[in-house]
């Protein structure tokens, strides 16, 4: 949650809410509290797309994708909601980024047989040619790099890539079978082909 914070992932308030349900009911409702916020942040941005509203929805959106991250983080990999809590979180960021200020475009190569998924964001106006590449972490996630690192160059004017390789959460989500590789050139190689 904290990664999110400064550039509109989570609201301090209903993190603190979260903290306070959390101790009261102990620590394994974790992924229950915060699967909990997620929908309403959802239902909320829903209807405020359906009001007309687009910035609100977007900005509803994207605290939803964060606190099903949240909670999908500390589901046990074994609990079959972790996979569904993945899968919300990417739906409720690509709801947000269709109202984004930012051009948008959801990614996808494969690699070892393996989907490895990424996006492309960019401002409508970029002041130049360059490009931010990033990857997603050990257990992160695109929506999560999108937070401490994609909106910083989107703001500063860049054009941002965000990627996923063999392995980290991202992938998991539509590869069960993933792992990590030691020679990530092979998977992040392929990325430089994308047009």
């Amino acid at each position: 949650m904290e990664d999110g914070a400064d550039y509109g992932g989570a609201s301090v308030g209903e993190g603190l809410w979260a903290a306070a349900k959390i101790r009261d009911l102990g620590v394994e409702s974790w992924p229950d509290v915060f699967a909990a916020l997620g929908d309403h942040q959802q239902q909320e941005g829903e209807q405020r797309a359906a009001s007309g509203h687009t910035r609100s929805a977007h900005d509803l959106y994207l605290m939803a994708s964060n606190s099903y991250r949240a909670a999908e983080y500390f589901a046990p990999i074994e609990d079959h909601r972790h996979i569904q809590l993945e899968l919300r979180s990417r739906d409720a960021f690509r709801a947000a980024m269709q109202l984004s200020d930012w051009s948008f475009e959801p990614l996808e190569i494969v690699v070892d047989d393996q989907r490895l998924s990424g996006y492309c964001l960019a401002p409508h106006q970029p002041r130049d040619g360059r490009v931010l590449l990033a990857v997603s972490g050990f257990d992160g996630t695109l929506e999560e790099t999108h937070l401490q690192v994609g909106v910083a160059g989107l703001q500063r004017g860049w054009r941002v890539v965000l990627i996923s390789g063999h392995g980290p959460m991202d992938t998991l989500r539509l590869n069960p079978q993933t792992h990590f590789v030691p020679d990530t050139e092979r998977w992040i190689c392929p990325w430089s082909t994308w047009p």
